[in-house]
């Protein structure tokens, strides 16, 4: 059972270091982002330092906002590179 969490609390990580990394890289500012997610930047912030995980919809239209595909937010960088070739992780 504590080896489910450990990967669980690994991707949890991952996926709340990306969002703090590609809201910060965005050209729009958090509140922009916030705004168009659909939440404050309150939870914005929460969702960037891990004490918060965002719903499926809202991490979709973070992907959106940010220009990212959505799987790129559970993976790391090198994960990401070997998969697809493209190390950012935005849409092409």
């Amino acid at each position: 059972m504590s080896q489910h969490r450990s990967i669980s609390e690994t991707r949890r990580k991952i996926l709340a270091n990306n969002i703090r990394k590609f809201v910060t890289e965005d050209r729009s500012t958090k509140s922009d982002i916030a705004v168009y997610i659909g939440v404050s930047v309150r939870q914005l912030d929460r969702y960037m330092n891990g004490t918060s995980e965002p719903l499926a919809t809202t991490l979709y239209l973070l992907a959106q906002a940010t220009m990212v595909d959505v799987k790129r937010f559970f993976m790391t960088e090198s994960e990401w590179k070997f998969l697809s070739g493209n190390s950012k992780g935005y849409v092409k």
